[in-house]
């Protein structure tokens, strides 16, 4: 028998600034973009 715990942070400790400005967010797959917007536009909650 096994049994597997994982932990896993899709955004982990993030510090935004926007000051009227076009910036982009880039990142590999499985960096946790997508995830990060939700959670600016309320669509996901942060865990803390």
């Amino acid at each position: 028998m096994a049994s597997v715990l994982v932990v896993l942070h899709a955004v982990k400790e993030v510090d935004f600034t926007c000051m009227k400005e076009l910036r982009c967010l880039i990142g590999p797959n499985g960096a946790g973009k997508s995830t990060f917007f939700k959670m600016l536009s309320g669509q996901v909650t942060p865990a803390r």
